[in-house]
């Protein structure tokens, strides 16, 4: 499929059948969570080394003909192996396209490829898609791997795929991990044909920051050991420690999440992150707002994205001292603290961290 070319279906709404228009709005309804697979790919990535590592040395094994009569791992290997397989062509496109107007270009092919997807047999049950490691292996029983006569149609669903998921990369704040500049305050309104009442509809769904924080030199990771450790102990926080850590590694990051248990409200939060880039221990990448990297990475005790750390909301006063003792903490020696011989009022960066080796790229998407 060429995305260039002039020959491409054009279809109407009125050309559906009523099962196969309901297949379109769901899909569209529901694009940017289909269509984001990240987490998917994980799983399959990771099924894939399972699956080698628990075969038995032989010098006839031949992996690849195992692999072909197992529906779910000739899907994760097609899934991984199509992955970004359209990314040069789709870039090019969108280079030849005005800045100003590649959203709305990008949303309008979206929607069309998307038309395209739900016309294919083998893509009916796609809106039944998850992110967990079950429904992946469910759906790969409806790839017909291997039947005669299917293969280029198995072939062209896994790189219509790629090309939807690269477009709503683009939509959901991830141009710039394509090399395109786009101004995502200028998001333009869903619209199409589909809709019967245009009033309706719902507005464009804020795309989830993934941008972290960018820690000085000064605050180092036997630091956000023991902020991590206060604040669970004190109750502020739920999460992984290295999703706290990963929090402060200055880059993309989409697995990064942690919990804000509202303890003192949402602007304890803010303000204690606000304190912490006043007292240049972090720092905000240009373009990014102290709120919008926070929503994108902290939940609240309803398992909800964050939201409205915007709004100005003051802290708690009895937050305050302890916002304090964090920033005193990070200031600190942590191989003094971990020793138990700092005493309150000491200031001065760590000449030594334990933990400055440990990978972060592990915690990349």
């Amino acid at each position: 499929m060429n995305l260039y070319s002039d020959n491409i279906n054009k279809v109407t709404p009125q050309s559906f059948s009523q099962g196969l228009q309901q297949r379109v709005d769901r899909l569209q309804k529901d694009a940017n969570r289909l269509f984001s697979l990240g987490n998917i790919r994980k799983h399959c990535q990771m099924a894939l080394m399972r699956f080698l590592a628990n075969q038995q040395p032989s010098p006839y094994a031949n992996w690849g003909m195992q692999l072909s009569h197992d529906r779910e791992f000739r899907f994760a290997q097609s899934l991984t192996q199509s992955y970004t397989s359209t990314k040069e062509e789709i870039i090019q496109w969108a280079r030849g396209c005005m800045s100003d107007y590649l959203l709305q270009e990008v949303m309008e092919e979206r929607s069309k490829r998307i038309e395209e997807f739900s016309r294919m047999k083998i893509a009916s049950r796609w809106y039944q898609m998850k992110d967990d490691d079950k429904t992946w292996r469910v759906f790969a029983q409806n790839i017909p791997f291997g039947v005669a006569g299917r293969e280029e149609e198995v072939k062209e669903f896994f790189e219509l795929l790629d090309r939807i998921c690269i477009l709503t990369d683009i939509l959901t704040g991830h141009a710039a991990e394509y090399g395109l500049e786009v101004d995502y305050t200028k998001m333009p309104k869903a619209t199409g044909k589909n809709n019967a009442k245009p009033k309706q509809q719902k507005k464009l769904a804020k795309p989830r920051e993934t941008m972290t924080f960018k820690r000085k030199g000064r605050l180092t990771e036997g630091h956000l050991t023991l902020l991590f450790s206060k604040l669970v102990k004190d109750g502020w926080i739920e999460g992984e420690e290295c999703n706290f850590k990963a929090l402060f590694s200055s880059n993309r990051d989409e697995d990064c999440e942690l919990t804000w248990l509202g303890r003192y409200g949402k602007g304890t939060l803010v303000e204690l992150f606000r304190q912490m880039i006043n007292e240049d221990l972090i720092t905000l990448a240009n373009g990014f707002t102290l709120s919008a990297v926070l929503e994108g990475h902290f939940k609240d005790k309803n398992d909800q994205w964050m939201t409205g750390l915007d709004k100005g909301n003051k802290p708690n006063e009895r937050a305050k001292p302890i916002i304090r003792e964090c920033l005193k903490l990070m200031k600190a020696d942590p191989q003094q603290l971990f020793n138990g011989d700092w005493q309150d009022g000491e200031d001065f960066a760590s000449e030594y961290d334990p933990y400055d080796h440990q990978d972060m790229q592990l915690h990349r998407r």
